[in-house]
């Protein structure tokens, strides 16, 4: 079929609204696939079967000239690469609609040429987001399956490659479900900031880039114009996290796992749109420790504290790592007296039975202030 009968419908209702005049499309055999009359659909028009089968460049059907199944007008071939696939009829008084009919017929085969390009298009869309989805999530790869998929998406896997993950919460939490992508790819962002080689696509509300490129520095500055103009239009707050660069393709999805951690690490902190993931920082040391191992230890430390105690003597933590163990600063970032926050440090050691001060049992609560604050939600 040269066209869906759905789209057929489409393009004769937006020509009904155009000219006011009944339509019918109809298929290489004769059949009517679209009609401003539903009761058409599906019949044989005898007039385009005669059309088709003679090659005639139009056919008038009127009361000298009637034809069974037919009603009065004109019909003319649609002709899509000078190959005939269709006709077009339109239902009135010959001599009134004849005058319409070669412009009704360009336009019927504009509009139908456009939708099988759009078609391709979707479909070629489609197959390269299915081959980057199994080039991130897949346990073992098919390489040679893989090569030749490449070779017809035009994808050259041996370029290096730099994954950068965008995330807005607002999207996340499905307020605009399908926007990011839509606005992240528009023309004025894309330009000069995405190249022939750099993939985008959507996954899970959000927009993962794999940028063709092996300097983490160029991305990172591509990266924060994208969610410096996301602010400056739409005053949309959005957060990136970057990878380490690929050498090889079968590393890609270890390099989107680092872009996804350190786009959360971006999220949480929120004082800054971007994080490059390194693997020797305490929050993705964090991040790669299992979850239950995490919950198990936490469980041991805090076992002596009620809920709201555990949560005072993070706080406390919290506040006392990112200031480096300087507690006058560390006091005054949530508004205590100096005093007062020493009594909440000592606190800290009676109920856990571990020192902040002293390098192991340090580590120990490190570990676990990076986890309360990576488990925080971002607004």
């Amino acid at each position: 079929m040269f066209i869906s009968a759905e789209n057929a419908q489409r393009i004769v209702d937006e020509i009904k609204a155009t000219i006011q005049k009944d339509l019918n499309i109809m298929d290489g055999t004769g059949v009517i696939i679209a009609s401003t009359d539903g009761a058409r659909i599906g019949t044989l028009h005898k007039g385009a079967q005669k059309l088709l089968r003679s090659g005639l460049d139009t056919l008038i059907i009127s009361d000298d000239n009637p034809l069974e199944g037919t009603r009065k007008g004109i019909n003319l071939p649609i002709r899509i690469q000078d190959k005939y696939v269709g006709v077009i009829g339109i239902t009135g008084d010959p001599k009134s609609v004849s005058s319409l009919g070669s412009v009704i017929q360009k336009m019927t085969e504009i509009m139908i040429v456009t939708m099988q390009q759009q078609a391709a298009l979707n479909l070629q869309e489609h197959s390269r987001f299915n081959f980057i989805e199994y080039w991130l999530f897949s346990e073992v790869l098919d390489e040679k399956s893989m090569q030749m998929q490449a070779d017809l998406l035009g994808i050259d896997l041996n370029t290096p490659r730099i994954v950068a993950l965008f995330e807005s919460p607002a999207f996340l939490r499905q307020e605009h479900p399908g926007e990011l992508q839509s606005i992240l790819t528009s023309k004025h962002l894309q330009r000069g900031l995405l190249s022939a080689q750099d993939i985008y696509v959507p996954v899970n509300n959000r927009v993962l880039i794999l940028f063709a490129e092996k300097d983490i520095e160029i991305v990172r500055k591509k990266a924060q114009s994208i969610c410096s103009d996301f602010h400056s239009f739409w005053g949309i707050r959005i957060y990136c996290g970057i990878s380490q660069v690929t050498s090889d393709f079968r590393q890609l999805r270890k390099r989107y796992k680092e872009a996804l951690n350190a786009c959360h690490t971006a999220a949480t902190f929120g004082s800054r749109y971007i994080s490059i993931y390194n693997e020797s920082s305490l929050y993705y040391i964090t991040q790669a420790i299992p979850p239950h191992m995490m919950e198990e230890l936490s469980k041991s430390v805090f076992q002596n504290c009620t809920e709201s105690e555990k949560y005072e003597l993070l706080e406390t933590l919290k506040s006392y790592f990112l200031h480096n163990g300087n507690t006058a600063a560390a006091a005054e970032s949530i508004f205590l007296h100096p005093n007062s926050y020493l009594y909440r440090l000592k606190k800290v050691t009676t109920k856990t039975k571990l020192d902040p001060r002293n390098p192991h049992d340090g580590a120990i609560l490190s570990l676990l202030t990076v986890q309360y604050i990576l488990s925080k939600k971002p607004d």
